[in-house]
């Protein structure tokens, strides 16, 4: 038996709580250093779809791009973090990413690209609306605008399914103030 400052005994236990503050503490130690990254595939490029599968699930969508095929994988809330990953012809993985960047909204071309265009460079939206009086189909991703602000895309398309409008800004669902 062990005494604390104020003279109260105990076993020398850790107590739920410095054991959880504990763990959080490796935890943080270990991002940090480098030896955790969340945002990294648990496997490296030539691994196989049933590899990829096996360790992270099942995609949430699955896309065929020419001779290679893309895996969609959404997390977060309402797909905030999606990465794609592309297998070359042969079945293997030649490329892992986050879509929903910037520099993937910028490879649309406003009056061009369609909605196969948009879900094979930034996968599935969190949110599809519509406005009315101008006839437009919106999809709304989720995004961390430069990896780093809460940020909303909506893209819109016409009737025949052409991408003719993107806005962005705060994403209110995270950006609540006083």
């Amino acid at each position: 038996m062990r005494a604390d400052p104020n003279g109260k005994q105990y076993e020398g236990r850790l107590t739920m709580a410095r054991f959880f503050t504990s763990g959080i503490m490796l935890l943080l130690m270990a991002m940090l250093s480098g030896c955790i990254n969340l945002n990294s595939p648990p496997f490296q490029p030539g691994a196989t779809e049933d590899e990829i599968t096996s360790y992270i699930g099942k995609p949430t969508a699955r896309y065929q791009d020419g001779n290679t095929v893309l895996l969609e994988y959404a997390r977060g809330y309402w797909g905030q973090h999606t990465h794609m990953g592309r297998l070359g012809p042969d079945g293997r993985l030649v490329s892992w990413e986050q879509v929903p960047t910037n520099e993937k909204f910028g490879e649309l071309a406003l009056g061009r690209s369609t909605k196969q265009d948009v879900l094979l460079t930034v996968g599935q939206p969190g949110e599809y609306t519509r406005i009315v009086l101008h006839d437009y189909e919106v999809w709304t991703y989720h995004y961390k605008q430069d990896g780093v602000f809460d940020s909303v895309m909506h893209l819109m398309f016409d009737k025949n399914g052409v991408l003719r409008k993107m806005e962005n800004g705060l994403d209110f669902m995270y950006n609540v103030g006083p």
